[in-house]
């Protein structure tokens, strides 16, 4: 949209065939715009798991993002675009963690431990001047 919330118009679909998603899990969202890739990077349960997708700006061109075995959720860039960080977890969801990706290499990396906490979510970089 514009910036005085005008020309509003949708970027992504749901694949119609796809009944794997309960009524709560989210078919677009949170959204992160990724300034350097130039693309907009979301969380979708497709399949019956949740994964990171990709939309470009234009709405276009629409791709899932990741590849990991683990159900994939609440995200977030680096100001540099080079990292992306994903709480991750289980089928069972009895193990949840924060985990690390090197976008150029796609190396993952755990980042906390599930012994600490059940629950890890929502991760967030802080740029520290």
């Amino acid at each position: 949209m514009n910036a005085d919330g005008t020309n509003r118009r949708r970027l992504t679909t749901y694949p119609k065939n796809d009944k794997s998603s309960e009524w709560h899990n989210y078919h677009a969202g949170p959204p992160h715009w990724v300034k350097k890739h130039n693309f907009i990077t979301y969380q979708s349960v497709q399949n019956g798991k949740s994964s990171l997708f990709a939309v470009a700006p234009d709405g276009k061109k629409q791709w899932k993002l990741t590849n990991n075995e683990l159900a994939e959720g609440w995200h977030d860039w680096s100001p540099d675009g080079n990292w992306l960080a994903i709480d991750m977890n289980d089928k069972e969801e009895k193990e949840f963690g924060i985990w690390l990706m090197n976008w150029k290499t796609k190396e993952l990396k755990k980042l906390t431990n599930p012994k600490d906490f059940k629950s890890q979510l929502s991760p967030v970089f802080v740029e520290v001047k």
